[in-house]
């Protein structure tokens, strides 16, 4: 059955966020039009009050494709994170596919495959697959695993593993913890509390063709300093403890992580300093030990 030719009520929900995308958005759409399917899917696409031609670009495709493309009304740009919560609870398909507007997917049967799994495997909450890095001059290097096997909630903390235009989930049809809105780091943050809802928590796929993330000079991302880049991560840490106590050896160790790898990054020492410095204060208030003690003689 192909995804276009019903009007069931959909299996996936493919939650599309785009914000000035105008030269990327067309292949993002298409990537999902593309699917071959068993079940049916709808397209929310969630466009944030773009300044360039987005709108116009997903506002004909949506009049190509009414049955397939529900885009989301707008009067005033919300920010990445609010959009992102509004076009998820938008969702009503019994699994949620994610493909920001910048990234598109390349195998044609992603969906069926991923879907399959979940319906036989009910005890995972994600599925996700390998991806390629595209920047202005092509690809860049790729999220290479090899081997099918599951990543349980205390991978997911420690290391940002699961590319997120390659994920589809369970819906789980609850409401979002208020705690997600404070977040920079949104997929991280939808995945940890995805897999904390169900017995295991994501799993890999190594049958399915690589989707692109694209890393351009005008990404949300990429535009962003190396320094705010961390300092929003330990921000998202920081809320994933106080909405995930119980897995805080996890967290710290992640955030080891995060200051050891600014540390190789950067020269300037007063930046180094600075960073271990907030961490420490982090780890002081609510780990009540001396981790921070750790980190800054690591950094001194």
């Amino acid at each position: 059955m192909s995804p276009l030719n019903n009007s069931k009520s959909p299996t996936v929900s493919v939650c599309m966020i785009t914000y000035n995308h105008e030269y990327f958005i067309a292949e993002a759409i298409e990537g999902v039009l593309m699917q071959k399917t068993n079940f049916p899917i709808k397209l929310i696409i969630g466009e944030d009050c773009s300044t360039d031609k987005t709108r116009n670009i997903c506002e004909n495709f949506q009049h190509q494709h009414s049955e397939l493309i529900e885009l989301l009304p707008i009067h005033n740009n919300l920010g990445m994170i609010p959009n992102f919560i509004r076009t998820l609870e938008a969702c009503t398909g019994n699994y949620v596919a994610l493909c920001e507007g910048d990234d598109y997917w390349t195998d044609p049967f992603k969906l069926q495959k991923q879907v399959n799994f979940l319906e036989a495997n009910e005890a995972y909450a994600i599925s996700f697959h390998n991806s390629t890095v595209y920047n202005n001059h092509g690809s860049t290097g790729n999220l290479v695993l090899k081997t099918p096997r599951s990543y349980t909630i205390q991978d997911i903390f420690r290391s940002k593993i699961i590319p997120t235009q390659t994920v589809v989930f369970r819906n789980p049809n609850t409401s979002f913890p208020t705690t997600f809105s404070k977040v920079y780091n949104g997929d991280t943050f939808l995945f940890c509390w995805l897999a904390n809802l169900y017995e295991k928590g994501a799993y890999f796929h190594n049958d399915v063709a690589p989707s692109v993330y694209r890393h351009h000079d005008t990404g949300n991302w990429s535009t962003i300093s190396l320094k705010n880049k961390y300092f929003h991560s330990l921000h998202t840490m920081k809320v994933l403890y106080n909405t995930f106590p119980k897995y805080k050896k996890d967290l710290l160790f992640r955030i080891q992580q995060m200051q050891l790898e600014y540390n190789s990054l950067v020269k300037e020492k007063n930046k180094k300093i600075h960073f271990a410095f907030e961490v420490a204060k982090f780890a002081f208030q609510k780990f009540k030990f001396g981790f921070g003690r750790l980190i800054i003689r690591r950094v001194l």
